[in-house]
């Protein structure tokens, strides 16, 4: 109050509502502004629709390994009835990938086609083996023959380098 209008404090303001609403789970949210002249300045107004805030659904849980679904479950930040939240699903992948038992960590809340104030959680999961195997084998020459000018590289000077590692993923 009282101070000159700012545009970009304006802009700033409106897109910070916007983004508090959609973190607490209106993800549809939209906010419009009017500005209302006045003796002396400006009345700046925000109008909010929040639109609806999506329920979790079910929770269907694909995986390639055999990790039982109670860790997964357990991991999770979300269950039926809660607010989806971004926050919420970026915790519960984060979670699950500290787990360390998985290569690929996903969790999603998809749409019900029915009713649109319901999000079913995807889970989807891809385990790491129990061991990873990697090896290479090489073949190289002796010789100067990157030097220009110098002697060309022979086979005689050649000479075979191999290289292998072994992972175990399992944490117990």
């Amino acid at each position: 109050v009282g101070q000159p209008f700012d545009i970009a404090a304006y802009s700033a303001d409106r897109a910070t509502l916007a983004a508090w609403y959609r973190a607490q789970g209106f993800i549809d949210a939209e906010v419009r502004a009017a500005l209302e002249p006045e003796k002396g300045g400006v009345r700046v107004r925000f109008l909010v629709d929040p639109g609806p805030q999506p329920r979790v659904g079910d929770t269907r849980i694909a995986q390639t390994g055999r990790t039982r679904e109670s860790l997964i479950e357990r991991s999770l930040t979300l269950g039926e009835g809660d607010p989806v939240k971004p926050d919420a699903l970026s915790e519960s992948r984060e979670r699950l990938w500290e787990l360390g038992l998985f290569r690929s960590v996903e969790v999603t809340a998809e749409p019900r086609p029915e009713d649109d104030t319901v999000r079913d959680l995807q889970v989807s999961l891809v385990d790491r083996p129990d061991v990873s195997v990697e090896f290479g084998l090489r073949y190289t020459t002796a010789g100067e023959g990157g030097a220009a000018g110098g002697p060309p590289s022979t086979p005689e000077g050649g000479q075979f380098q191999v290289a292998g590692a072994i992972e175990f993923n399992d944490p117990l």
